[in-house]
């Protein structure tokens, strides 16, 4: 497997794990636009921060690094960066429909 391939697979992995807790838990996340706002915007930092963690646990000796990081650190968050975007098109979607009395 290509290292394109597993990364694609495990973008979708986490793509399907963000949409399963959505579902599976709809009262999770907020139903506000500017909390869903400020999560879309936490998970971008947590991306750069993410990127800077790779190189640290690859040099840091662990074992396995390559499985450590995509596993430990790149799934996760990943899923909630997926998470996140799911949160805002829901408050996004809320909004649309009008004040609810």
């Amino acid at each position: 497997m290509s290292i394109a391939t597993f990364v694609l697979v495990l973008c979708v992995g986490a793509a399907l794990l963000a949409l399963w807790l959505v579902v599976r838990f709809p009262d999770l996340g907020p139903s506000d636009v500017t909390w869903a706002l400020l999560h879309v915007a936490l998970s971008a930092l947590l991306g750069q921060v993410m990127l800077r963690s790779i190189g640290v646990v690859g040099s840091s000796g662990v074992p396995a690094p390559r499985f450590v990081a995509a596993f430990g650190l790149v799934l996760p968050g990943l899923t909630y960066m997926f998470m996140a975007a799911a949160w805002l098109m829901r408050a996004a979607a809320g909004r649309l429909q009008g004040p609810r009395f």
